[in-house]
């Protein structure tokens, strides 16, 4: 994995990392100006055929009971049973795939990299998160502010590490060890509890209360709230009312659809898939900013360049991610440094961009399921002091050696 001119300290066999001094006009010099242009057509055929995906699945899905009780009555008990609990999860894991391809659109449309034209991509953007659970114009405003100050420990929207001081640990002095399991609660119940929690419903809760966000802003700093003046401007409350109406019209399609086929029905179809569109959104996003290898910068030593190269390429679910997840995942340096370029352009982008970050490109192969668990275990804290931050782990230990910090 590349970074920041890491190299292995012979001392400490720590990687030390040097920031980078690029800016953005060395990449506009040599990026050409079309991978900046979207392709309304394309970007309708993508959506069609996600629609397609989602209704065709959904198909599929209803055919999965009848088929079932037919092996039953049939004598084949057994059979019904592993059809029935074989078919469910494939369609749980496909389904929320396709709906988690529709979120990436919805993505892409908030970033105008859809369409040239405004009222398409929120046309678009608004169907696609509403379906999938995400106040559309509402993320849009905050995610813009993640893409303008990504990696800044004091304005970025999302992923804000905590310090030594808010999990109460002591400052560690010579001769004064630190007995970090005091403070840093790592058993295998409590890790896995949380990692359940934070997969499956952190990205709710970081809409609903700013749960991962900066911990400065005050109460109620929702994203279903027109008042949140830490998030919105006033002129921005009517997009945040229709953001608003989205999701409660999905809600009451839920509660309407229950009264003709009933809950069960409603979870097995709708709401067991959104809970995998909510994991595959955390393992793409969290992944990408969350890593032993990753800074987060203080004011005096961010800039948009060093903040863009604050993420990790990863390939993730090989070919099968490219086609669901929009290549948002594969090349995500290429869309931090470029939001507004669309994604089937961020592969080309991303052959030249690696040849002018060099040792500062960050890539991951390892598989995302260790991966998780690496990440969620070994990024427990940041320092109170210093410009360039990296995560420590429970045993107080960074991955990483800073060095070339301004004071």
């Amino acid at each position: 994995m590349g970074s920041a001119e890491l190299q292995q300290s012979q001392t400490n066999r720590k990687k030390v990392f040097k920031p980078t001094d690029l800016s953005i006009k060395d990449f506009n010099g040599r990026v050409p100006s079309y991978l900046h242009q979207p392709n309304t057509p394309l970007g309708l055929y993508y959506f069609v055929r996600d629609l397609f995906c989602v209704g065709a699945f959904w198909y599929l899905g209803t055919l999965i009971d009848p088929l079932s009780s037919h092996l039953a009555k049939l004598g084949f008990s057994s059979a019904a049973l592993i059809t029935r609990w074989t078919l469910w999860p494939l369609y749980w894991f496909f389904q929320s795939l396709a709906m988690s391809a529709l979120w990436v659109l919805g993505h892409e449309c908030g970033h105008r990299a859809f369409s040239s034209s405004q009222a398409v991509c929120d046309a678009v953007g608004y169907v696609c998160h509403s379906f999938t659970g995400t106040p559309y114009f509402s993320w849009k405003i905050t995610h813009h502010v993640h893409h303008s100050f990504h990696g800044s420990y004091e304005r970025d929207s999302h992923h804000i590490p905590k310090t030594r001081s808010e999990l109460g640990i002591p400052p560690e002095a010579p001769g004064k060890a630190v007995n970090y399991s005091e403070f840093i609660e790592d058993t295998p119940i409590y890790t896995i509890s949380m990692l359940l929690v934070h997969q499956l419903i952190g990205f709710p809760l970081f809409l609903a209360t700013n749960l991962g966000g900066q911990r400065s802003f005050p109460a109620f700093s929702s994203h279903y709230n027109p008042w949140a003046t830490a998030l919105f401007k006033p002129s921005q409350r009517f997009a945040i009312v229709a953001s608003d109406i989205g999701i409660f019209s999905v809600i009451m399609a839920c509660v309407y659809s229950s009264k003709f086929y009933g809950w069960l029905a409603v979870w097995k179809y709708y709401i067991i898939p959104w809970l995998g569109v909510n994991h595959w959104i955390m393992v793409i996003v969290y992944l990408q900013h969350t890593d032993p290898e990753i800074p987060h910068y203080r004011s005096g030593e961010w800039t948009y360049v060093r903040g863009a190269a604050c993420t990790v390429d990863r390939p993730l679910l090989g070919e099968l991610g490219r086609i669901f997840f929009h290549d948002v995942a594969h090349f995500h340096v290429a869309h931090h440094l470029f939001p507004r370029m669309p994604f089937y352009h961020t592969e080309e982008a991303t052959k030249i961009i690696k040849e002018i970050l060099g040792d500062h490109y960050l890539y991951h192969e390892r598989y995302w399921i260790p991966n998780l668990l690496h990440s969620f275990q070994s990024c427990q804290f940041v320092e109170d002091e210093g410009q360039i931050l990296f995560y420590k782990d429970k045993n107080g230990e960074a991955a990483v050696e800073v060095v070339g910090e301004s004071n």
